[in-house]
């Protein structure tokens, strides 16, 4: 048995020992905040990304487009901009907020 793990990053490894678990055909997730399309071993990984935390070093939110036609599967990883300094000036004000977040809204890490 597989240990399903919390976050589901883009290890081909891992992905491949639980695509030999799993009946499903695509898999959908977020969590990790890094966006990826992946086809392993006949499953379909598909990560959507994040709006407001990336860790992938672009600022940009990413959301995903799924295409499912027959038996082709394609995804497209959308980019969109969004007003960070407005963020960032929020989270300056709010005591409630790690300071630590506004660096990695900057950077997109």
């Amino acid at each position: 048995m597989i240990r399903l793990l919390p976050y589901l990053y883009e290890n081909e490894d891992y992905l491949a020992q639980l695509s030999e678990k799993i009946s499903e055909d695509i898999i959908i997730c977020g969590h990790t905040h890094i966006p990826y399309f992946r086809n392993i071993n006949g499953e379909y990984f598909i990560n959507a990304g994040s709006a407001g935390k990336p860790k992938h070093g672009d600022s940009r939110c990413t959301y995903v487009i799924v295409t499912i036609e027959k038996e082709a599967v394609s995804c497209s990883i959308e980019k969109v901009e969004y007003n960070i300094n407005q963020m960032i000036k929020d989270i300056e004000n709010n005591q409630m907020i790690s300071d630590g977040l506004v660096e990695m809204l900057r950077l997109g890490v």
